[in-house]
């Protein structure tokens, strides 16, 4: 197996040694198969037979190679599962009741939670209650790209360990296999940081194919009419609440608990989780509004002055203009009346050049 970053292996190490080891870990970084690696890393330190000798796993005892097949029976591993990737509330449940139990043939039990910002927030609110009364010999791992999305009680009760990417770009002409539109190709590209793990996630789970739609209507509608650009932002508005209608169908209750306070509080959450989903949707939509920007603003300037209506300078008025769609998306202002502005503001931009510039930017929504 591949070593992991040093720098977060050595704390590991020290904690096993030492007898130090917390009950819950939050491994995150950039590259899933390094925080997999790290997970996988720590449940054979805790479980190898030779571990105290040689100070590492020795990635030959049966207790190492089942965990590195995955079918030791103290060693389970929750994914995302399904079309949504979601953790799901019986998934977490069967974790709880797997936890309850002595290790089977193992020295401790070990949980690893892949890609927890995927959690359904019922199984986040079910989880948190296992971190909080921790069961004994039984060690939790979430690892995840993206911990901001993580409920921040969920997150103060695990030890961050850092683990830094060490994976290069992936060249352009390997992302063919997931955009054979060279026009979007290079947006992928750069929204994944030249990734190709990310973007295949991107491709498999739908959110590329939604996010390439919404550009398509956004080119057209700043290229196009002001009647086709609030067509365009009706469209796109129109792609996102109906992502999160999915998502929404797919929210889960706990059907055997009828306490109505229980119920309350789960479509509580459902709210805010929704509500999240659409700001980070749309975040991730304006990201690629500047890659696209950039993209067109360079390459078509150097091909045809003519071809491409914004002057070169332009890109950081884009940049002021997404940034602050989102704050008011933050604030709680309605989606579609944001998108529409945004389309207005973006469109003005193109005609203006030295005075339009200082228009622009003493503008207020």
């Amino acid at each position: 197996m591949n070593t992991v970053q040093f720098s977060p292996l050595s704390i590991l190490k020290n904690a096993v040694l030492n007898d130090h080891v917390a009950h819950a870990y939050l491994f995150h970084g950039s590259g899933l198969k390094n925080l997999q690696e790290g997970a996988v890393w720590l449940a054979q330190a805790l479980n190898c037979s030779n571990f105290l000798k040689e100070e590492n796993p020795c990635g030959q005892c049966e207790s190492c190679g089942k965990i590195f097949r995955k079918v030791h029976p103290d060693v389970r591993f929750y994914s995302p599962q399904g079309a949504l990737r979601m953790i799901r509330m019986d998934e977490i449940r069967e974790l709880q009741s797997q936890a309850s139990f002595k290790p089977f043939e193992g020295k401790v039990k070990v949980e690893v939670i892949e890609e927890a910002d995927c959690l359904h927030p019922a199984a986040a609110n079910a989880l948190l209650k296992i971190l909080e009364e921790p069961p004994q010999k039984t060690f939790l791992v979430l690892f995840s790209q993206h911990p901001e999305k993580l409920l921040p009680t969920l997150r103060s009760r695990c030890q961050d360990v850092f683990f830094k990417g060490d994976h290069e770009p992936a060249a352009l002409e390997i992302f063919q296999k997931f955009e054979k539109d060279s026009k979007w190709r290079e947006v992928l590209w750069e929204g994944c940081e030249g990734n190709s793990d990310d973007a295949s996630a991107c491709v498999e789970n739908g959110s590329w194919v939604s996010q390439r739609e919404m550009l398509q209507f956004f080119e057209e509608a700043l290229s196009g009419s002001w009647i086709q650009a609030f067509k365009g932002a009706e469209k796109i508005h129109g792609i996102i609440e109906e992502d999160l209608k999915q998502l929404e169908g797919d929210f889960e209750q706990d059907e055997q608990n009828e306490d109505p306070s229980y119920r309350k509080k789960m479509e509580e959450e459902k709210k805010a989780f929704l509500s999240g989903e659409r700001l980070r949707k749309i975040r991730e939509f304006l990201k690629l509004i500047l890659i696209w920007g950039r993209i067109r603003l360079v390459g078509e300037k150097a091909k045809d002055e003519n071809s491409f209506p914004y002057p070169l300078g332009s890109l950081p008025l884009w940049l002021q203009v997404t940034e602050e769609a989102a704050r008011f998306l933050e604030r709680g202002t309605p989606l579609k009346w944001v998108l529409e502005v945004l389309m207005i503001k973006l469109k003005t931009i193109s005609k203006y050049e030295a005075r339009g510039t200082k228009q622009i930017q003493n503008s207020n929504i």
